[in-house]
């Protein structure tokens, strides 16, 4: 082996060995350079994945009386009770609402208070298409489908990527990679993810900073109380003077791109200390991911940043079983902390700089298998925000009927909306020009619809 690579192969698993944060800290370090000069508002997006596909179909429920007698009849075991339902005022007049109306699930009273003050926008019948469909064409196989419907990981990663297909990027990543390479016009979008590596997050030229609920991570000599935490720093530190002073510029590179990263990791953390969330945040785990993310917002200003993109997560919507107990759980705990979370960026006073959104694999079957449901796939998203036109139903909700038109079999809905409408409606609201919305999601142009009109700014 050549004797200077030897020398950078050795000396760079020493340093490597100093940090697992290595490629994130990095990452998130030239984000912070990139934003930290650029000018214009400030404003955010946060998805809420909900891991194992959400039977909404059981958080927005008709409430009229021949719609509920439908979703009863479909439902069988998994009908919830119309008088424990959250009534929603209709506060905007929408062609596809019709005379329908509909209410939350009973252990939603925040996402209620939110809909029926404006803050609130339910977007109905989402879903992976690479074009418009309907039930003939499906059967008929004369429009292309999304690839593998009905699986978790691979319809994970399409919802994420905002295109049906094996894109191995996501949307967030590839409005980052857009705006990072016209900086001079544009922040450079900063992806954040306390909830661990995503596709939605994955662009060509970034990838998340991962932080934890807790904070900012570590190298592994900041331990909290050991004496030896400066020794062991100054021994890393000696490491990377020592990659310094070779000839080998590959060797350079390596010890001035991980000292960067301790520096990035020092100032997010002296950014992140004493903050606290202006309001009290469920003790889940989502509860605390969102809080996380209200201090990140709070932050901004000493970060110098201008666009962010959140992902967090809650699991266990695979319902296959004991679904109206676990569902109320989940929901509770759902509609507990995005309630928090708008408090928090009205308190903040950045409400309307912050959209929350809702995603998930796949809705489920409307129709029940013993007490649970199977894999589906259209679903209802909620978008969250002071920027929202909320207080209505964007789109088309399930017609609740079996071998109806658009039924794929077996209570399985054929979405209205494809992700990369909801997507686009949510990067344009965010700054990325109409010409780059194809650039970003590029089945868009199969669709007459390029913004579902649920942001009012």
């Amino acid at each position: 082996m050549n004797p200077d690579r030897r020398r950078l192969l050795q000396l760079g698993v020493r340093i490597a060995a100093g940090s697992s944060l290595f490629a994130t800290l990095g990452a998130y370090q030239r984000a912070l350079a990139a934003t930290s000069s650029a000018s214009g508002d400030y404003r955010a997006l946060v998805c809420v994945f909900l891991f194992g596909g959400c039977d909404t179909a059981n958080l927005v429920v008709p409430t009229s009386a021949s719609a509920y007698g439908l979703y009863s009849a479909i439902r069988s075991t998994l009908t919830l009770p119309l008088s424990g339902l959250l009534s929603l005022n209709s506060l905007l007049s929408l062609p596809l609402l019709g005379s329908n109306r509909y209410g939350f699930h009973a252990a939603c009273p925040e996402l209620q208070s939110l809909y029926n003050n404006g803050k609130l926008a339910i977007v109905g019948n989402v879903g992976p298409l690479v074009a418009p469909l309907t039930r003939a064409q499906f059967q008929a196989k004369s429009v292309p489908l999304p690839p593998q419907l009905f699986s978790h990981i691979d319809q994970q990663r399409q919802v994420m990527a905002g295109m049906a297909g094996s894109e191995p990027s996501g949307w967030a990543g590839r409005v980052a990679d857009l705006m990072a390479s016209a900086a001079a016009q544009s922040a450079l979008a900063t992806n954040i993810s306390i909830a661990g590596r995503n596709t939605w997050q994955a662009g060509i030229d970034t990838v998340p900073y991962v932080l934890s609920s807790s904070g900012a991570p570590r190298m592994r000599y900041w331990q909290a109380g050991d004496s030896r935490a400066s020794a062991r720093r100054a021994l890393f530190t000696g490491l990377l003077d020592a990659a310094d002073a070779e000839s080998n510029p590959m060797i350079q590179q390596v010890s001035q791109v991980q000292r960067r990263a301790i520096n990035t990791a020092e100032r997010l953390a002296t950014a992140l200390n004493g903050i606290s969330t202006p309001v009290s945040f469920p003790s889940s785990s989502l509860g605390q991911q969102l809080a996380m993310v209200a201090k990140m917002i709070a932050a901004r200003g000493s970060l110098g940043v201008k666009r962010q993109l959140f992902f967090v997560s809650q699991g266990g919507y695979d319902t296959h079983d004991n679904q109206l107990a676990t569902q109320a759980k989940l929901f509770a705990d759902l509609s507990a902390s995005l309630g928090a979370f708008q408090a928090s960026t009205e308190a903040l006073g950045v409400s309307g700089n912050v959209t929350a959104f809702t995603a998930t694999d796949f809705g489920r079957t409307l129709t029940a298998n013993s007490d649970g449901s199977d894999h589906g796939w259209g679903s209802q998203s909620l978008v969250i925000g002071g920027g929202v036109t909320g207080g209505g139903v964007y789109g088309a909700m399930p017609s609740l009927l079996l071998n109806n038109s658009d039924d794929a079999g077996s209570g399985r809905v054929i979405p209205y909306y494809s992700t990369e409408q909801l997507g686009a409606t949510l990067a344009s609201w965010f700054g990325v020009s109409s010409a780059d919305l194809d650039t970003v999601f590029p089945n868009l142009r199969n669709f007459s619809t390029r913004n579902i009109g649920f942001m009012s700014s």
